[in-house]
């Protein structure tokens, strides 16, 4: 009796409480990711195929503006699906009005995802079908050309010095109060956007070390991704035994990890006219 009521209590606390994954970051370029940014150009919704699941997963078509890196390339568009975390940590829909809230038509995007595996019918035969899971610990963000910090492009370099939470907190009252954003819902889009960008920067910037071939352009980005907080040492060690060769090089790429990071003055971010 006692192990029935105990075990009846962690189903209802798996089930009353979200999911919680330990943050980790990659340390090494996958290949079978997409890296773009896009256009929202329509809402759509596709069903499993050959499956008695009959509830509908919603998504975006998507115009490709900026392509970061592509393992394929679609003749047409992309079929964009995002997948939230249920309870027990599987990947679960998000419905309707979530997607349209979140990604209006016209929206630009940053998007990290990989092929579909859940098995949807795709619209058009001449789009890619992606999904983005947070189980990959990436997340669809807009990319905010009101200022620099938030728009990033394939050719911009993140200051990841932003991924310190207390930064990241001024940068989100400083953007607030200059930029005059007063609704609820543009704050969460202004978070949304602050608190991702990091995830698809790292991404951008494995990508670089992959395909860079010279070591001084490579330690460029080391040299940013050192101050990436949540990256931790361990993580950038193991970054720097991937992408450099050289023992002598690495050794001195070590002994500067310890470097203090520097602040960040606010006052130089201004709006884009």
């Amino acid at each position: 009796m006692k192990v029935l009521i105990i075990t009846i209590f962690f189903i209802l606390v798996q089930s009353a409480y979200p999911c919680t994954k330990m943050y980790n970051p990659p340390t090494k370029f996958n290949p079978d990711e997409f890296i773009f940014i896009g256009k929202v150009v329509h809402h759509i919704s596709a069903f499993k195929e050959n499956s008695s699941d009959t509830s509908p997963y919603f998504g975006m078509l998507v115009e490709l503006k900026d392509e970061i890196y592509l393992p394929e390339e679609p003749k047409n568009k992309f079929e964009v699906f995002p997948l939230a975390l249920g309870p027990d940590c599987s990947d679960t829909r998000y419905d309707s009005s979530t997607i349209k809230k979140n990604y209006p038509i016209g929206s630009i995007l940053r998007i990290v995802g990989g092929k579909s595996h859940i098995g949807l019918e795709i619209i058009d035969s001449s789009n890619i079908q992606i999904e983005v899971s947070i189980s990959s610990h990436v997340r669809i963000a807009q990319n905010l050309t009101v200022t620099p910090i938030l728009n990033s492009s394939s050719s911009s370099k993140y200051d990841y010095r932003y991924t310190n939470k207390q930064l990241r907190g001024d940068l989100k009252n400083h953007l607030i109060d200059s930029l005059k954003i007063g609704q609820k819902y543009q704050r969460y889009i202004v978070m949304g956007s602050i608190n991702t960008l990091q995830d698809f920067e790292l991404r951008k910037d494995l990508f670089r070390l992959h395909s860079l071939e010279d070591d001084a352009d490579k330690i460029e980005v080391i040299e940013r991704l050192k101050n990436f907080k949540d990256l931790g040492v361990a993580k950038l060690v193991k970054i720097i035994l991937e992408y450099i060769e050289s023992e002598g090089l690495r050794n001195k790429l070590f002994t500067r990890l310890l470097i203090i990071r520097e602040n960040v003055d606010l006052s130089k971010l201004k709006r884009k006219s």
